[in-house]
């Protein structure tokens, strides 16, 4: 089976999207942070929406500041509900901070 691919870029929010509905088997990562800052992709594994902020996230992963970071997992790493994906600021996972627009770059290769 082939990944699927889910791309997005930034706008000034939290970004938060569904990425794959009722499993998704998490295979590959492209990440480029073009802020001076780290930022922050979290990912959900929800039935329903999650709340930013206040949903523990499944994954969250640090993307340096000024850097590209490809990501790779053989295996895959499983989601048995629905995949979701925001960007924050923070590393917390209660913050609900959204990043700029642009900010982020965010490419998921997903079975």
């Amino acid at each position: 089976m082939s990944a699927m691919k889910f791309r997005l870029v930034s706008q000034a929010s939290t970004n938060l999207n569904p990425v794959k509905q009722y499993g998704a088997n998490l295979k590959g990562a492209l990440l480029i942070n073009t802020n001076a800052a780290a930022r922050y992709v979290k990912l959900y594994e929800s039935t329903d929406a999650p709340t930013v902020g206040t949903t523990t996230p499944a994954l969250t992963i640090e993307v340096p500041a000024s850097s590209q970071l490809p990501l790779a997992w053989p295996d895959g790493v499983n989601f048995s509900k629905t995949m979701w994906v925001a960007t924050t600021t923070g590393v917390a996972d209660s913050d609900a901070t959204g990043v700029g627009a642009g900010d982020l770059y965010v490419q998921l290769f997903v079975e």
